[in-house]
């Protein structure tokens, strides 16, 4: 799991580490080359901070487990991480990222942070029960995209045909907002659908690594 926000990091502490007593395995892995730890999905790491040496001798594959009463950034945090060897037994803290239910067709969104490329977004859905988000109409697009503030693949291309872009599932491509001056295919290969962070659809190539929004109808 990862903890990205300050009340996160304490009822994570509060409600699943305390009450046990345990030391769990969370989402921190050192990263190379400037052995600084990171989340596993690439979220920031600002509620924990970096050790100096904790673990000399350990190597570079280290992980991290929760411990709990460390002074931060001169205020106290109720949780900190315990660099440990990557190869150690350890309890774990897993995350479901929750899914959002749109209650007026009772579709499910779910916006997954960790960035991959269109294809690889595509599969990850189907393996999640769904397919890349289909957005048919203005109120779908403004629900969508209070899902998230980053950048997002959703389910169109014009890979089968240039300039004639479908949905993945099928349904008519009769809703669109696409930004001024797109799609564009700037680079010859633009033939994937993301939204920007201002919201509106660009052409982009689908080897570039984005988050992405899944749907279960």
């Amino acid at each position: 799991m990862t903890a990205t926000g300050t009340f996160e990091a304490i009822a994570v502490h509060d409600r699943l580490v305390k009450p046990v007593g345990a030391q769990p395995w969370i989402g921190l892995v050192r990263g190379e080359p400037d052995g600084q730890f990171v989340w596993e999905n690439d979220e920031p790491t600002t509620p924990f901070e970096q050790p100096i040496d904790a673990a000399p001798g350990l190597g570079l594959s280290l992980c991290a487990r929760v411990a709990t009463g460390k002074l931060w950034v001169g205020a106290f945090l109720p949780m900190h991480f315990v660099p440990t060897a990557c190869e150690a037994t350890a309890p774990a803290l897993c995350e479901q990222p929750p899914w959002a239910l749109h209650r007026k067709d009772n579709h499910a969104y779910l916006v997954v942070s960790l960035p991959a490329s269109w294809p690889a977004a595509r599969d990850d859905c189907a393996r999640r029960g769904g397919h890349l988000a289909t957005v048919t109409s203005a109120e779908e697009q403004t629900f969508l995209a209070a899902q998230s503030f980053a950048a997002y693949w959703i389910g169109a291309s014009d890979l089968e045909r240039e300039g004639t872009f479908r949905w993945i599932t099928g349904e008519p491509f009769d809703y669109r907002t696409f930004v001024a001056g797109e799609p564009d295919d700037h680079t010859g290969k633009d033939d994937c659908v993301m939204v920007g962070v201002e919201k509106g659809w660009h052409d982009r190539g689908c080897d570039e690594r984005h988050a992405y929004a899944c749907e279960i109808d």
